[in-house]
């Protein structure tokens, strides 16, 4: 009996320690996101060094490198440094902190939490940067130390512009579209592959969910009421 209780002990160890070993760990409690929302399973593994798909990656990644334009550069640097204000053309209004502080404050915790998790799962899967995987890749916006994938660019754009389109239902096509372009151009600007990009969009999804269910994003939402009305009659009168 006692040797049957310690093998059940032991067992129960092995899967504890393997949940613990393969659990997200975040720097610190996000805000707004339920952290029994999101799970590591949520986007799988990186394609594999030497993979069909992680052929097909540098691939389009070559590809896209070959076709680029001036205006394609362009657009790239302008998602570089992301804030909320990157939306204002989506939004169809001017999106800033002077004018709209509390909404302004809502988004940046928004992005804030996004970027949380995005660490936490590059820091698990390390997967390296394409121009660090294949010197042909040259990137044409400014490279960064961070692991690869999932895209922390694309799931913050992708996340921000979902959580926007809850606010703003009217202008819901401009946002998503924002947020795609946004992934797509850090493939153009060669420092993401695209399923990079795919696991950011998973992972937004999921994590914008999670973030319009909370009661504190709601009741901040509802202090910030006023300024989400005065964007929406600004979108009115275009």
């Amino acid at each position: 009996m006692l040797r049957q209780y310690s093998m059940v002990l032991f067992f129960s160890f092995l899967i504890n320690f393997s949940a613990w070993a393969t659990s997200l760990e975040l720097a610190k409690t996000p805000t707004f996101v339920d952290t029994n929302a999101i799970s590591l399973e949520l986007i799988p593994p990186p394609p594999l060094t030497d993979s069909l798909e992680q052929k097909m990656d540098t691939t389009i990644l070559m590809w896209e490198q070959s076709r680029r334009t001036y205006y394609d550069t362009q657009r790239a640097w302008g998602s570089v440094t992301l804030d909320p204000s990157y939306f204002n053309e989506a939004l169809g209004a001017r999106f800033e902190e002077s004018r709209f502080p509390q909404l302004f404050n809502i988004m940046q915790t928004v992005l804030a939490d996004t970027r949380l998790y995005v660490d936490a799962f590059k820091v698990h899967y390390k997967r390296p940067r394409p121009y660090q995987a294949n010197p042909d890749i040259k990137p044409i916006i400014p490279v960064e130390e961070s692991y690869s994938y999932p895209s922390g660019h694309g799931t913050r754009g992708m996340t921000a512009a979902l959580v926007l389109a809850e606010l703003f239902p009217a202008r819901r096509e401009a946002l998503i579209k924002t947020g795609v372009t946004l992934g797509q151009d850090r493939v153009i600007g060669g420092v993401h592959y695209p399923s990079d990009i795919e696991a950011s969009v998973t992972l937004a999804q999921a994590l914008a969910a999670s973030i319009v269910a909370s009661d504190t994003f709601k009741t901040q939402v509802k202090a910030a009421q006023d300024e989400i009305n005065r964007i929406s009659l600004s979108q009115k009168s275009e």
